[in-house]
């Protein structure tokens, strides 16, 4: 739970044998002897959010209401990037009561217009690739 709120936690050395399901595999795990370290750290440099969620109502819902709490910056959650899906589209209809989209003026517009909800999978390969790039990244620089 604590890996996706991106919290800090306190893990025995047991635990970080034993349990595959913490998926950390050849991502960098920042360990320190002093929890306070870590907590400092989170609470004093912050977090750079980006997002992305479905192309439908309750996707542009979710986003407004991540708004509301936090600064954050669209991850391929754009007019630009449903026309992208658009071709890859599976033909889901779009349903449900209409949404605006607090940060593009055109998405919600361009959705009622095509009238197609696009999921996430639809976009997987680039999420992925995206990901990738930050993770070669950090691992060049540190």
């Amino acid at each position: 739970m604590a890996r996706e709120a991106g919290e800090p936690s306190v893990l025995t050395l047991r635990q970080l044998g034993s349990d595959p399901t913490l998926g950390v595999g050849a991502r960098r795990v920042w360990i320190c002897e002093n929890p306070i370290v870590l907590a400092t750290a989170a609470d004093e440099l912050g977090a750079d959010f980006t997002y992305h969620g479905d192309f439908d109502w309750g996707g542009i819902r979710i986003a407004n209401r991540l708004t509301q709490h936090f600064h954050w910056r669209p991850w391929r959650f754009d007019t630009l990037a449903y026309n992208h899906t658009l071709g890859r589209s599976m033909g889901q209809a779009l349903a449900g009561r209409q949404a605006v989209a607090v940060w593009d003026a055109d998405l919600s517009p361009r959705l009622a217009e095509a009238g197609a909800a696009d999921h996430e999978e639809l976009l997987l390969p680039d999420l992925v690739t995206d990901l990738a790039e930050v993770h070669s990244a950090d691992i060049r620089s540190g």
